[in-house]
């Protein structure tokens, strides 16, 4: 079962290396030393079209801009740390947490952690929040988010966050 879920998880990796290479670098048909991947479309079965070419140049750059800053979150590898305003119930007024974050190049990870020590990881993609985690308090699914003057508001399920660009982007 493990070598399974390895296998699909460097597949899933690879994937991802392919769709995070600019196709103007992409050199299409044979090249001195190069490898050669099939591209798929989710929920295709075969290949979409013909082959792709890269050569170890390009993916030694295309893994280099992967965003680890999930992993680097789970392992408590941070770059900043603040404190933030936070509810985490529904009627409750804000009051402090702590926050943490990982960038990576192209997202961050915040992980907000409330006065009782529960932790909420909030995920981000360029400038946009895209999700958070799912916890047993709630999916993490329902959510709304605004960036103003500087300031994330963001709701996820009952609780309530506002967090400053700043410290999530780092600039």
């Amino acid at each position: 079962m493990f070598r399974s879920f390895s296998k699909l998880a460097r597949l899933s990796s690879l994937c991802l290396f392919i769709a995070l290479i600019p196709a103007q670098s992409m050199p299409l048909g044979p090249a001195d030393g190069a490898s050669a991947a099939s591209l798929f479309q989710p929920g295709a079965t075969g290949p979409v079209s013909g082959r792709l070419r890269f050569n170890s140049e390009q993916a030694d750059i295309a893994l280099a801009q992967l965003d680890d800053s999930q992993d680097r979150a789970r392992r408590g590898d941070f770059d900043a740390t603040d404190m933030v305003s936070c509810a985490q119930e529904r009627g409750q007024s804000l009051g402090n947490c702590k926050a943490a974050v990982s960038r990576g190049s192209g997202g961050a990870t915040v992980v907000v952690t409330f006065p009782n020590g529960f932790a909420r990881q909030l995920y981000f993609e360029g400038e946009a929040f895209v999700r958070a985690s799912t916890t047993m308090s709630g999916s993490g699914k329902d959510v709304d988010w605004s960036l103003e003057d500087g300031l994330y508001t963001i709701r996820v399920d009952d609780q309530r966050f506002e967090i400053s660009a700043r410290f999530v982007l780092g600039e």
